[in-house]
């Protein structure tokens, strides 16, 4: 009786395991945290946008960037949460009604996607002062050679250190 209890035990966990972990691949494959610029580039593409894609040193990090659009209009700054990279901002970044209206900048945060991926900042003090300082060289690095000032800064999940 014990021997047969056992058992069903181990074959329902072993098929919860088994149903988990393909649960979690098809899960990964259908949720794109990050792409690199081939990928990302063929995208695009797909949607007939021809994105530019570039890297920038901010603070002894490399970080990349895309940007879309049409530069005669406003300028809008999207950046990502974490767990994620610039491509989850794909979507609005080949919006029809914003590619006439407004340049769009997407960039990876250091320590996501493809700007220095498992490398991040581990003490949330380091965080703060180079996240300020990160977004002081994006914006400088991306903005003032083209003489544009930021209109819109679209964000889904706080700084630490600043108010909500």
């Amino acid at each position: 009786m014990i021997v047969r209890i056992t058992r069903i035990v181990v074959r329902t966990f072993l098929g919860i395991l088994i149903f988990f972990i393909i649960l979690l691949l098809v899960f990964d494959r259908l949720v794109q945290f990050r792409m690199d610029n081939k990928d990302l580039t063929a995208w695009f593409r797909l949607r007939h946008v021809e994105p530019h894609i570039g890297y920038f040193e901010a603070a002894g990090r490399k970080v990349r960037y895309v940007r879309t659009g049409d530069s005669s209009g406003a300028t809008i700054l999207f950046i990502h949460g974490a767990p994620s990279s610039m491509s989850y901002w794909r979507n609005y970044l080949t919006d029809s009604i914003l590619l006439t209206r407004a340049t769009m900048y997407a960039a990876d945060r250091p320590g996501y996607g493809y700007s220095g991926l498992a490398d991040p900042l581990p003490e949330m003090t380091e965080i703060d002062g180079f996240c300020h300082g990160w977004l002081a060289a994006l914006l400088a690095a991306l903005l003032a050679p083209l003489g544009e000032r930021l209109a819109v800064s679209e964000g889904c999940s706080p700084i630490p250190g600043t108010a909500p």
